[in-house]
């Protein structure tokens, strides 16, 4: 009727309906996203559905999911709140208008009117009462959505470090085969270095006798030629400038020098690029000609 539709809360009420779908919408969309999620982790029941190995789902991915699901949900339940509130207040304004419908009545000298403004205000009052139920739904709704995501992250998080125990497990057995394996290296080289102290001598001794050095077959001549004091005069300094290069290699810090030493110069360089950049930028004062 259209006493009815010029109430002063039916569009505040048909508003409130509006809202309050909107809500159960996303609600509803929110609750299918933790099903889909519940699914790719296997945490189900269902037959027709095949469970799959929750620790080969993306778990980034899935985090950043689940909490922007439980945020939303939160919003949701702050909604439904705040309409629960609005909607007591409209029950209120509701009261006090029946309350006046008594007097309004006395002074008027229409009757039917008042019973026609009295039935809107009841429906009108049926209408917020029922929409404060569906708003009370949802909040229990939104809260038991929310314990589900707590739920499922706590779920993920336990896949997390399940999977991170197993790749820890599997870098363990790998760093024990790696150490099986050098431990073979270094017996491989131990018999190669054994091998080599036993012929070394003796591969060192043929190469001294095969060197022009020795008159084996002039008896009359010395047996040590005149240029093998040439040979130790070059080999012997030779040799303790390796070893000095050596131990100069090994025992200098060098890589703490060459750590101080660059990113002085780095820092510098840096600078230096700046300042170039500043003096490109600077404008002189072009003189005035009169």
């Amino acid at each position: 009727q259209q006493t009815h539709c010029t109430h002063a809360l039916l569009t505040a009420a048909l508003l409130s309906k509006i809202v309050i779908t909107t809500t159960a919408n996303r609600i509803q969309a929110l609750d299918r996203n933790l099903n889909e999620l519940e699914e790719n982790a296997g945490q189900h029941e269902y037959i027709n559905i095949p469970m799959n190995n929750p620790l080969e789902i993306d778990f980034i991915a899935a985090t950043r999911r689940l909490n922007f699901v439980w945020r939303t949900l939160g919003v949701e339940r702050m909604r439904a709140g705040t309409m629960i509130l609005t909607l007591e207040v409209m029950g209120k304004e509701v009261d006090e208008l029946r309350k006046l419908i008594p007097t309004a009545a006395s002074a008027s000298d229409d009757g039917k009117g008042s019973e026609t403004h009295e039935d809107a205000t009841r429906m009108v009052g049926e209408l917020i009462t029922c929409h404060m139920n569906e708003c009370q739904n949802l909040a229990l709704r939104a809260e038991y959505e929310e314990k589900r995501t707590q739920t499922q992250l706590a779920v993920v998080y336990q896949f997390m470090t399940q999977k991170e125990a197993i790749v820890n497990s599997k870098i363990a057995y790998t760093s024990t085969m790696i150490a099986t394996e050098s431990k073979k290296d270094s017996s491989a080289m131990k018999a190669i270095a054994v091998l080599t102290m036993i012929f070394l001598p003796g591969t060192f001794v043929a190469t001294i006798f095969a060197m022009p050095l020795f008159n084996w077959d002039n008896n009359t001549q010395p047996l040590f030629n005149d240029n093998f004091k040439y040979y130790w005069a070059i080999a012997i300094p030779l040799t303790l400038f390796v070893l000095l290069l050596w131990a100069l290699s090994v025992w200098l810090p060098w890589k703490v020098w060459v750590a101080q030493w660059i990113p002085k110069r780095l820092v510098r360089k840096h600078a230096e690029v700046r300042l170039e950049g500043k003096r490109d930028w600077i404008t002189w004062p072009t003189p005035i000609t009169k």
